[in-house]
């Protein structure tokens, strides 16, 4: 774990107490500054070994499943945000890499979501077709394991931040059978 702290001068520090924290008290609109309440996409570890994934559901807003218009921008970071931000190669560097996910359970409709995301962000097409996406299982097969609906949404998320990030890579996602440190993890 690794913890970064920051000491302010005295001089500073007195001024930011004088100033409201905008994260103790709760937003009073989706795009309002304050606390936003956020529950975990998939189930917390039930025992040692058992893995949970790291992405959080917003609770106070509610999108509908409709397409978006094609020049609308999503709410939040877009593909060139994120790539300014982790100040990341331009949209051409990664070109003929493969970046691989592994995640835990099925989401069978991660294709279909990422050509969404894609699509309106007016990146080009990452399919099964041109050879830009692979899912396999574990064992590299076609045998997906069950579905979770949180971790199809943790499955999405990988697959669309990698797109994002490095649009002109290739993706590969391993889903594996379960959610234990054995099957997400490497092993002999």
């Amino acid at each position: 774990m690794t913890a970064l702290a920051v000491q302010l001068p005295a001089d500073a520090a007195a001024s930011a107490s004088a100033k409201p924290d905008p994260l103790a008290t709760k937003a009073t609109s989706p795009t309002g500054k304050g606390y936003h309440p956020a529950s975990r996409s998939c189930a917390e570890p039930r025992y040692a070994g058992e893995m949970g994934c790291l992405s959080l559901v917003r609770d106070d807003v509610w999108v509908p499943r409709a397409k978006m218009p094609r020049d609308a921008d999503p709410a939040g970071f877009g593909p060139a945000d994120l790539r300014s931000a982790y100040d990341l190669p331009s949209t051409t560097n990664g070109e003929g890499r493969t970046v691989a996910i592994v995640d835990a359970f099925d989401n069978p409709n991660a294709e279909a979501e990422l050509a969404s995301c894609r699509t309106q962000f007016g990146l080009s097409a990452c399919s099964t077709d041109n050879g830009c996406f692979k899912k396999v299982d574990q064992r590299g097969g076609t045998a997906y394991p069950v579905y979770d609906d949180g971790w199809a949404g943790e499955i999405s998320l990988d697959v669309q931040m990698v797109s994002a990030v490095c649009p002109s890579c290739h993706i590969l996602l391993v889903e594996s059978d379960e959610n234990s440190i054995r099957n997400l993890g490497s092993r002999p």
